[in-house]
């Protein structure tokens, strides 16, 4: 096989991943997206109200940290240190 050919080929597949994966994106913009901001603005709730009742929550980060656990894993592990 020439190397050109093989080039072009590699190249061919890279572009069609890359046409595959922007489809597949446009396709579940919405989804994607609403599944973001609930996550995001679950942890930012849950942080809020964390802070309300005083429980020992250092930051946004680990509280959407926990919201993320909490949506997979349905566990609610202290946040990993350093």
């Amino acid at each position: 096989m020439k190397p050109g050919r093989r080039d072009s080929l590699h190249l061919r597949k890279l572009r069609a991943s890359v046409r595959d994966t922007w489809l597949l994106l446009r396709e579940f913009a919405w989804p994607l997206l609403a599944f973001v901001v609930a996550i995001l603005g679950g942890g930012l709730f849950y942080y809020v109200l964390s802070k309300s009742v005083g429980r020992d929550v250092k930051n946004p980060l680990e509280s959407i940290y926990s919201i993320l656990l909490l949506t997979f894993l349905q566990t609610n592990e202290s946040f990993p240190q350093e």
